[in-house]
């Protein structure tokens, strides 16, 4: 998992490394295939607990993500000249506040999202306990 949120968070910075991530995660899927299939066939009873750590891990990569790309394209809005402003130039601060804006209210949403979804499935494992007991 590590893996891929540095290629994911990176991938905006250095676009290359798309090109090694993704033969990466292809080649260490089938060898994971192959492990699961072969080499670690027994019985196994997880009771969704890969679900339970992945799906947060996953979602905080990606939020991540969005944050780095709103604020790398929000830091790079068209300025007056393609090299760095000089002092009495000014940049179109409208257009940059308007993206800051959108990119915050797109990533609080998630994080909301996240924090429900998370409640739910606290919700679902506190319930199927008492069902059990």
């Amino acid at each position: 998992m590590t893996t891929y949120a540095i290629a994911l968070t990176f991938c905006i910075l250095v676009p290359y490394i798309t090109f090694v991530a993704a033969p990466f995660f292809w080649f260490k899927y089938y060898v994971d295939k192959y492990n699961m299939t072969f080499v670690y066939n027994s019985e196994f009873c997880g009771v969704g607990s890969i679900k339970k750590q992945m799906l947060p891990l996953a979602i905080f990569c990606i939020i991540t993500f969005q944050s780095l790309n709103f604020a790398i394209i929000a830091s790079n809005m068209n300025c007056e000249s393609t090299t760095v402003p000089k002092a009495g130039s000014t940049c179109n601060e409208g257009k940059r506040k308007a993206y800051n804006t959108f990119g915050l209210v797109i990533v609080f949403s998630e994080v909301i999202i996240a924090l429900i979804l998370r409640c739910r499935f606290q919700c679902l494992a506190l319930a199927k306990q008492k069902k059990l007991r």
